[in-house]
Formats: C-alpha cells, sequence, structure tokens
C-alpha cells in the first residue's frame, strides 16, 4: 500500500490479503512504502529531524491503515512502514518475513505514465522469490 494511497480503493486489496492468510493458515503482513518525496517535508523554513519526521509519518501511516482496515473489517494484522522506493523496501520486509505470499495492487499503468511512475507490481515479479497474486484497481476490473 502506497502511504498516499490508502484509501477505500484499497480496501479490496487488504480483503484479499486478509482471505489469502486466512486460508493459508498464517498471519497477514500489511506493508505500508513512504516515498521520500511525500508532502510531510514540513513547512518552508522549518528544521525537523529524520527521526521526529519518520515518527509522525509512521504515525499518520497507521492511523490511516487502523480506519482502512476497520471500513475492510480486517482484524489482526502486522504493519511494516518503509521508506524509499517501494520494490526495495517491499523486498527487504518480504526477506524478513520469509513470506509464502504477496497480495499486491496495480493501477494497471500503461505506455507513458508508466514508463514516468513505473509498475511496482511488474517490477516485483520479475524481482522476488514469492508467489505474487495481483488485485486489480475496481476501475480496471472487467
Amino acid at each position: 500500500l502506497a502511504s498516499r494511497g490508502l484509501g477505500d480503493v484499497y480496501k479490496r486489496q487488504l480483503r484479499v490479503g486478509a482471505e489469502m492468510a486466512q486460508r493459508l493458515r498464517d498471519g497477514l503482513h500489511v506493508i505500508c512504502v513512504c516515498l521520500a518525496l511525500e508532502p510531510w517535508l514540513g513547512r518552508i523554513n522549518e528544521v525537523i529531524s529524520y527521526e521526529h519526521l519518520r515518527s509522525e509519518i509512521e504515525g499518520e501511516v497507521r492511523g490511516k491503515l487502523a480506519l482502512l482496515a476497520d471500513r475492510a473489517e480486517v482484524g489482526d494484522y502486522t504493519c511494516h512502514i518503509g521508506d524509499g522506493q517501494p520494490v526495495v523496501a517491499i523486498e527487504s520486509v518480504l526477506d524478513q518475513l520469509s513470506s509464502g505470499l504477496l497480495v499486491i495492487g496495480t493501477h494497471a499503468r500503461k505506455g507513458v505514465e508508466a514508463a514516468i511512475l513505473g509498475n511496482t507490481a511488474e517490477m516485483l515479479l520479475h524481482d522476488i522469490n514469492t508467489d505474487v497474486l495481483v488485485v486489480p484497481q475496481p476501475e480496471h476490473w472487467q
């Protein structure tokens, strides 16, 4: 889940992840990645330590995730918060967990948009040694 995207469009992704964890009799681990250039960089001329900034971001992300999990009717989960490039952060958490399945959402970007913004799901499919289930956003359902 991208930190800025913890809205209702991710409810389905969270529900699918919870259902798969239950079927596999395993725990649900939610990975939230905060890009380095998010709007949390602070007000102009304000100096904030990295640890203070990270603490604020983590608090905001955990709060948004708790609301989303409640709306998605998802019970227990473990939240992992990374920063930087999503692929690197997700791979790092997966290496720590030795996870058997990654459930990831996709925006299904194509063409110029995909070239500029990237496609995290596609990059992960090539880079990780874990099974992947890609959940499309509702606007891409056919």
